[in-house]
């Protein structure tokens, strides 16, 4: 059976992390719905659909898979906004629908004139038709949805093995897993009471760490002296923590390692929150939180906590100050206390904002993967500029009005 991850029409809705990645390359708990699927169908062949600029971004991260080509035979079409908690092996030509949406479709001999990725992502080219089930697991709207079920899936999540036990350790209870080359400070305090904390491998944590799961750790990361983390809360690979976080995500290779408060936040690749940075992630007035999109629309969260939405490359001064429900689109230098509910993307703020030079932002990027030896790929350069135009509308709508 093969296996398609497809992005539909509502992609748009994960508002401002979804410009440089496939849905499927979200994360929440321990994996993405890209390892999910790798770990519950291994040795099957997986097919991405999605947005056609993303295609050569894509394959340059993941060389090998498969982006926008066709599928024959049977073949599972799974919407990558959902999140299942556990296989799905239809038997027969079905549908799987989930809070009135459609979680998956199988077809044994795909027909291919009707099915598109374009089609999909326009939300046409499916007929139903098909039996309809229901399907076991979580759609994802926004990017508030995430922080939402995220302790859930760490829990689901947890492996049920420890691992070697660091040196000096001391852990409560048997909900602490840790992977290959964990150091961890004997004056370290992991609190498993509320949920397991997984610590992958190469991971340091530091003296004086307050860690309260459920808590997921990625890979070579480090968890600076001091630090506080209340979980739901996970991280990717190489990132940098500091000071206080609470119910958040933060994507691979970001830096939150100064003092602050972070809160019911979602976080973008390659960025960094300077020191001092914090979030507010409660009203005065407990009442619900509302993010505005482009175009000043205003969406309800439903939710009384929530914090910064930070897309990748973004980056803040020292002392910055959010508001609640703070959106920062796509490589953005932001600074001062409480500055607008919504910045768009490649936006400048010093004094005044202005619009960021492209060739300049580019070249900080660069610099900043320098310093975690990494180097930006052609694609990821030429997605840069092709991001920076179609991003342009709503930044100069931004901009003549400040």
């Amino acid at each position: 059976m093969n296996i398609v991850l497809f992005e539909d029409s509502k992609t748009d809705r994960l508002y401002p992390l979804h410009f440089t990645r496939h849905v499927s390359e979200f994360l929440c708990g321990r994996f993405t719905l890209k390892e999910r699927m790798e770990r519950l169908y291994p040795g099957e062949k997986i097919f991405f659909w999605g947005r056609e600029y993303l295609k050569g971004y894509f394959l340059e991260k993941y060389p090998g898979l498969r982006y926008n080509s066709f599928t024959e035979g049977e073949t599972l079409f799974l919407n990558a906004r959902f999140i299942p908690l556990e296989r799905i092996t239809p038997r027969n030509e079905e549908t799987g629908t989930a809070d009135g949406e459609t979680a998956y479709f199988f077809l044994r001999k795909p027909a291919i004139k009707n099915l598109s990725p374009d089609g999909l992502l326009r939300g046409s080219g499916f007929s139903g038709g098909l039996k309809k089930k229901n399907a076991n697991g979580y759609f994802v709207r926004h990017l508030w949805d995430f922080n939402k079920i995220n302790g859930e899936l760490i829990r689901s999540d947890f492996p049920g093995k420890r691992g070697s036990v660091p040196r000096g350790a001391s852990l409560p209870g048997d909900q602490a897993c840790f992977g290959k080359g964990v150091r961890v400070s004997p004056l370290s305090v992991i609190d498993t009471a509320a949920g397991p904390v997984i610590l992958e491998d190469g991971t340091a944590v530091e003296p004086f760490v307050y860690l309260k799961g459920p808590v997921v750790i990625g890979k070579n990361s480090l968890i600076k002296s001091g630090t506080v983390i209340y979980g739901p809360f996970s991280c990717g690979e190489q990132v940098k923590l500091g000071g206080e976080i609470s119910s958040s995500i933060l994507l691979s290779f970001s830096s939150k390692q100064h003092g602050g408060f972070l809160g019911n936040s979602y976080t973008g690749s390659w960025t960094n929150l300077g020191a001092g940075t914090i979030s507010s992630n409660l009203k005065n007035s407990y009442t619900g939180v509302d993010v505005v999109f482009p175009g000043k629309k205003l969406v309800s969260t439903g939710e009384k906590f929530a914090g910064l939405f930070l897309s990748d490359y973004s980056r803040t001064a020292i002392g910055t100050c959010f508001n609640t429900g703070t959106s920062v689109g796509l490589c953005s230098q932001v600074r001062g206390y409480f500055p607008s509910k919504f910045i768009p993307s490649f936006v400048f703020q010093t004094d005044k904002e202005r619009e960021y030079d492209l060739l300049k932002a580019v070249h900080t990027i660069m610099e900043m993967k320098k310093r975690r030896k990494k180097e930006m790929g052609k694609e990821e350069e030429r997605l840069l500029h092709l991001l920076f135009s179609k991003t342009s509308p709503e930044r100069k709508a931004y901009l003549k009005k400040r």
